[in-house]
């Protein structure tokens, strides 16, 4: 069959306008073909194969033919069936930057809003919101928009979202040539949230002394983490140890050890008082601090788990 040329029609050609030897496969119903052959003189012959040939690709009758078919040939037969077309949704994206801050952070963002078009038809409106406000609404056509917008984080959650309005897509072709407008994307937007999360620090310090204040621990900590952390180490160097923790995070399975193993959890809880730390806005949080003092440094890393 390789010989052959093939040609799928609608309707079977004169002799004068036919190609020798080739295969012509005459559509005449949307699951329904004629096949012929023919010859170096133009002729036109009628095989003898089966009346309906089936595949995974679907069921097509043949109506001039019977008895039985090679697998080639019932291949090109299938080919002449039109495959439903394929329409792609249009989707988007909204980029905030990094989506963790501390509260009371204070903050200058880019935030691009873009449109992945696929089989859709082009823009007509982006809006960007923070919350309920919008920080912008264009009527260009461009796929890509940015703001700037500069927020305070409070703790908690800062919600963005961005709207995309579109038009008619194009209409395709499909394996036939033909138009199938079947699954066409029409008018239409898509929506896209993301968001800004703010959480309060959890503080450690090792130093000699203890901290005469919340404000003094958070300017002199040995470091911080968010809050939502569950597990925290750091190495004590001093003779006098703090753990600061946000009053509503639950401590009630708080377990302190050392890099040895050994288990100091009453050493600090034991001595557990409240006091209150600004956050990155000066905004005063309630804290529990566990406070512990040695005659020497521990001289070990310590690791708290929360739950």
């Amino acid at each position: 069959m390789d010989e052959l040329k093939k040609f799928f029609v609608l309707g079977l050609p004169e002799k004068e306008h036919r190609c020798p030897n080739a295969l012509y496969i005459v559509r005449t119903d949307a699951d329904k073909v004629e096949i012929y052959f023919t010859d170096r003189l133009k002729n036109v012959l009628t095989p003898e194969f089966e009346t309906e040939v089936i595949s995974q690709l679907g069921t097509i009758e043949v109506s001039n033919l019977d008895e039985s078919t090679n697998i080639e040939v019932a291949q090109y037969i299938l080919d002449a069936i039109a495959n439903e077309v394929a329409y792609e949704q249009p989707s988007s994206t909204l980029s905030l930057g990094d989506n963790l801050v501390e509260a009371g952070s204070t903050i200058e963002r880019t935030i691009v809003s873009s449109f992945i078009r696929n089989d859709a038809g082009p823009v007509s409106r982006q809006r960007i919101s923070r919350g309920n406000t919008d920080i912008l609404d264009s009527l260009s056509t461009d796929l890509v928009k940015e703001v700037e917008d500069t927020v305070t984080i409070s703790r908690g959650t800062t919600e963005y979202s961005s709207i995309i309005n579109y038009g008619i897509g194009l209409v395709k072709q499909n394996n036939l040539g033909e138009i199938d407008d079947t699954n066409r994307i029409f008018v239409g937007s898509v929506l896209k949230s993301n968001s800004i999360k703010g959480e309060i620090k959890i503080f450690y310090k090792t130093a000699n002394s203890f901290s005469s204040d919340g404000e003094q621990l958070r300017q002199t900590a040995t470091g911080s983490i968010f809050e939502s952390i569950n597990s925290f180490s750091f190495y004590v160097d001093g003779t006098h140890t703090s753990i600061a923790i946000p009053t509503d995070i639950d401590v009630s399975n708080i377990e302190i050890k050392t890099s040895n193993s050994e288990n100091v959890t009453s050493n600090f809880t034991n001595n557990e008082s409240n006091i209150s730390i600004p956050d990155a806005g000066s905004n005063l949080q309630s804290y529990r601090i566990y406070n512990y003092s040695s005659g020497v440094p521990l001289e070990a890393t310590l690791t708290i788990t929360l739950s």
